[in-house]
């Protein structure tokens, strides 16, 4: 059954993450004198400098490193079974949470604006939607749809969640294995 769940959330992640974003998200280009709204949206498009399959594969390898370390200690099977499979739990529980939060929340990366190439011009303001008519949706980007798809999911970070998730699995798997913070006093090996 816990495969079963596992193949589950592996497969609702994939699948969020392979849609595009949940809501027709709308942005401003300029203000009414011509002005870039939001030059922040405006720097030039890079590449991850660390693939999401990386991050996620360290995420998972670091911890199941100090899980193997500690069977010299322990010297049990079924141990490494149980807490890989709470490693993995971990990893994919926080996946599914941040893609779904990223694919229904979302907001616009740094280097939106690159990706997007809007066409419009500073004379053309006032004829899109809301307030003096300056917010736009997708439909004035000429750019890749997939990149554009990215470039509209920004929060909450990828990396950093399930770096998060992956040592603070570990943090708790050492905590519960080694006694650290327990009633009565460890020895300070444990500490280093």
């Amino acid at each position: 059954m816990d495969y079963l769940l596992m193949a589950i959330l592996g497969a609702l992640a994939l699948g969020v993450n392979i849609l595009g974003p949940a809501s027709n998200r709308v942005f401003p280009v300029y203000f009414r004198n011509g002005e870039i709204v939001n030059p922040e949206f405006s720097y030039p498009f890079r590449r991850n400098i660390i693939p999401s399959w990386l991050a996620g594969l360290l995420a998972f390898i670091v911890p199941f490193i100090f899980i193997i370390l500690l069977q010299i200690r322990l010297r049990s099977l079924d141990d490494v079974n149980t807490a890989t499979m709470g490693l993995i739990f971990s990893l994919l529980s926080t996946t599914v949470f941040q893609v779904f939060i990223k694919w229904i929340i979302g907001g616009l990366r740094p280097y939106f604006f690159s990706v997007c190439k809007p066409n419009i011009s500073v004379t053309s303001v006032g004829t899109g939607q809301g307030f003096h008519g300056l917010m736009f949706d997708r439909s004035i980007c000429t750019g890749d749809e997939k990149e554009i798809d990215y470039a509209f999911e920004t929060m909450p970070s990828g990396h950093s969640a399930i770096a998060f998730a992956g040592l603070l699995y570990c943090s708790l798997y050492l905590n519960g294995k080694l006694k650290i913070f327990a009633n009565y006093r460890p020895q300070y090996w444990k500490f280093v």
